[in-house]
C-alpha cells in the first residue's frame, strides 16, 4: 500500500521527535569530558564574516573583522555593506583598557576592558577573555562542582557547573561518538543574566572543533547576536598596535565607568 507523501512526512516527525538516544561508549567522568572541549591549542583568531543583532533600536547587519585572544586583547571592527562600505563601530582592547569608536553617533568611548563595557558598546554582557572563549566555543575557565547527565532526547552529554555565582549548563554533542564531543550550546546564569549561546557548522582547526555560526540570546529580551565567520585563522601574529587605536580630532570623548 502506499502512503501519501503528506502522511509519511508526519509519521518521520513523530518518530524523530520520539528518538531516544543511548551513549555509544561508556559513561565518562566530567573531568574528563570537560579537559576535551575546554583545550585548545588556538591561543587567538582572527575571523572575517558578518554579525545579524537584533538590538533595542533595531535590526542590524554588518560585516565584521574580528581579532581576540585569550588574555582578553580584542578588535572589532564592523562595517557597514556595500554600496557604503564603512566602519560604523572599532572595538579595540589591550586586556585592560578599551576604546570605542561609534561612527554612528559620532562618540568615543573609553574605559576599563570588563563586561560592563563589552555590553555597553557591543550589546553582549560577556567579559573580553569570556568573548574570546564563546567565540571558539569553549566553556568559561575556572568551573567547579561539575554534575554530568545524559540526554537521551538529543543525544547530548550535560555537565551543570559553578564558577563563583555563575552557573553554567553546558551541552555537548555525544550521540555521533568521541571523536565528535563539542559544546554545542552554553547557558550561563547569574543573577538577573541570563545568556544562552548555540553553535552550528563546526570544522576541524589545529585538530579541534571550532563553530562557524554563534548566535547569543538573553533570556527576557527579544534581542540576539548571530556570528556567522566565513574564514578563521588561528595563531596569527598580531602586532600590539593591533589593539589599540588613536582618539581621532572633532570627536565626543566619553569615560565608560562601570560599578566594580
Amino acid at each position: 500500500m502506499k502512503y501519501p507523501s503528506s502522511v509519511l512526512l508526519i509519521c518521520s516527525i513523530i518518530l524523530a521527535s520520539c528518538a531516544n538516544y543511548k551513549r555509544p561508549y561508556t559513561k565518562p567522568t566530567s573531568n574528563k569530558l570537560m579537559d576535551v572541549v575546554s583545550n585548545n591549542p588556538i591561543n587567538l583568531v582572527r575571523n572575517k564574516g558578518k554579525v545579524d543583532a537584533m538590538l533595542p533600536g533595531g535590526r542590524l547587519k554588518v560585516k565584521v573583522f574580528l581579532i581576540a585572544d585569550k588574555h582578553g586583547r580584542l578588535r572589532f571592527d564592523a562595517v557597514i555593506p556595500p554600496p557604503m562600505n564603512s566602519s560604523v563601530l572599532l572595538l579595540t582592547s589591550d586586556g585592560s583598557s578599551f576604546r570605542a569608536n561609534d561612527q554612528r553617533n559620532n562618540k568615543f568611548y573609553t574605559g576599563k576592558a570588563d563586561t560592563c563595557a563589552i555590553k555597553s558598546i557591543m550589546g553582549i554582557p560577556l567579559h573580553p577573555k569570556l568573548l574570546y572563549r564563546i567565540m571558539l566555543g569553549l566553556p568559561p575557565e575556572g568551573l567547579s562542582t561539575k554534575d554530568l547527565t545524559w540526554d537521551s532526547d538529543n543525544g547530548h552529554e550535560i555537565i551543570k557547573a559553578v564558577k563563583g555565582k555563575t552557573r553554567v549548563k553546558i551541552h555537548i554533542l555525544g550521540y555521533k561518538g568521541k571523536k565528535h564531543w563539542k559544546v554545542v550550546k552554553l547557558y550561563l546564569e547569574d543573577g538577573s543574566k541570563k545568556i544562552k549561546v548555540e553553535y552550528r557548522g563546526h570544522k576541524k582547526i589545529l585538530g579541534k572543533w571550532v563553530p562557524t555560526r554563534i548566535r547569543i540570546t538573553k533570556k527576557g529580551k527579544n534581542e540576539d547576536t548571530v556570528f556567522f565567520w566565513s574564514s578563521i585563522e588561528p595563531n596569527v601574529e598580531m602586532s600590539p598596535a593591533a589593539f589599540g587605536q588613536n582618539i581621532p580630532p572633532n570627536m565626543e570623548i566619553r569615560r565608560l565607568i562601570c560599578p566594580d
